[in-house]
């Protein structure tokens, strides 16, 4: 049974099938909870959950978040988050090295 991957993404193969396979195991979430003054939300005219979608943008572009923790950070689907990024002119973190890594895993998955 073969799972199609999508042709482009930001992420390498090797790190989705590791990612996948780390999916399988249990996980305990924790929260940590950010206190924000109610007038400084009213001053950015930002709710709660927008500022939580600023935020994974700035980390996202810092290269502190990876695509998939900053779309889970904003709550959005990985395909949503990807339109937002484009609509921001942000642009996704795929170097060459990613791409070799990718060929590289391709290949080892062709010759199995």
């Amino acid at each position: 049974m073969q799972t199609e991957l999508p042709a482009l993404a930001a992420i390498s193969l090797k790190s989705a099938i590791i990612l996948i396979k780390k999916r399988r195991q249990p996980l305990t979430e924790t929260t940590a909870t950010i206190e924000i003054p109610r007038h400084l939300l009213q001053a950015a005219r930002a709710t709660p959950n927008e500022l939580k979608v600023e935020l994974a943008l700035q980390l996202y572009q810092q290269r502190r978040l990876s695509i998939g923790h900053a779309r889970e950070l904003a709550n959005m689907s990985l395909w949503e988050f990807r339109q937002l990024l484009a609509s921001r002119r942000i642009p996704p973190h795929y170097d060459e090295q990613d791409l070799e890594d990718d060929l590289r895993t391709w290949r080892e998955l062709d010759d199995r």
